[in-house]
């Protein structure tokens, strides 16, 4: 990953609660783009595999979430729910992810 950072609420853009952003690297995001194109397709027809988590050295760092689509381009955003998505909650699992 080239960056990791926590995004603050943004209305206007349909995001009312925090999330984080990754910026992918140029050799990481073709790769990323296949792996979510298979999750997104097995999610459309509702089987095993339509989920992904996000683990760092081998620790889970990011519940399993429904992949709707491919993701590529390189730009990932984790969100959820306003309520449990906080500033707090975001930039911690920006700590978790980069150690930083």
């Amino acid at each position: 990953m080239e960056e990791v950072k926590a995004v603050p609420p943004d209305p206007a853009r349909g995001s009312p609660g925090w999330s984080v952003a990754l910026t992918l690297t140029s050799a990481d995001a073709p790769g990323f783009a296949a792996l979510t194109r298979k999750a997104a397709d097995a999610f459309a027809a509702q089987a095993p595999g339509g989920r992904m988590a996000m683990l760092v050295g081998g620790t889970l760092v990011s519940e399993p979430a429904q992949v709707m689509q491919a993701i590529t381009g390189g730009q990932v955003e984790i969100n959820g729910p306003a309520g449990r998505f906080t500033r707090a909650y975001t930039e911690d699992l920006v700590h978790r992810m980069t150690g930083k």
